[in-house]
């Protein structure tokens, strides 16, 4: 536990940056992203929509940066207890590294 303890310390401290935090947005590669992709853990603060049969339990398959930089998603989910190919278009925004999509109009689309 006292190893565990002293892991998350260090790896807090050395995420840890002063000053500027656009690491991620300066010297991006969006080309980078394409492909094929492997869901490995998800995360929500609200811990229902990711359990088994949740609204957002969602295996990305594939992404494909688009011509006019908006990102293509092939993902799969359970619908009605059956596995679902779903695709998806995400729109770039304003902000830079920021995409949005409309996912509750998705899910209740299908």
């Amino acid at each position: 536990m006292k190893l565990l303890m002293m892991c998350l310390g260090l790896t807090l401290v050395c995420a840890h940056h002063e000053g500027n935090h656009d690491v991620v947005t300066s010297n991006f590669d969006m080309s980078k992203i394409s492909g094929e992709w492997y869901s490995i853990l998800l995360a929500s603060d609200v811990k229902e929509m990711i359990e088994e049969n949740g609204s957002m339990r969602v295996f990305v398959e594939s992404i494909q940066v688009l011509d006019n930089s908006s990102l293509s998603f092939k993902c799969h989910m359970k619908v009605n207890g059956e596995c679902t190919e779903i695709s998806f278009i995400c729109d770039k925004t304003e902000e830079k590294g920021v995409y949005s999509v409309e996912w509750y109009a998705l899910i209740f689309a299908l």
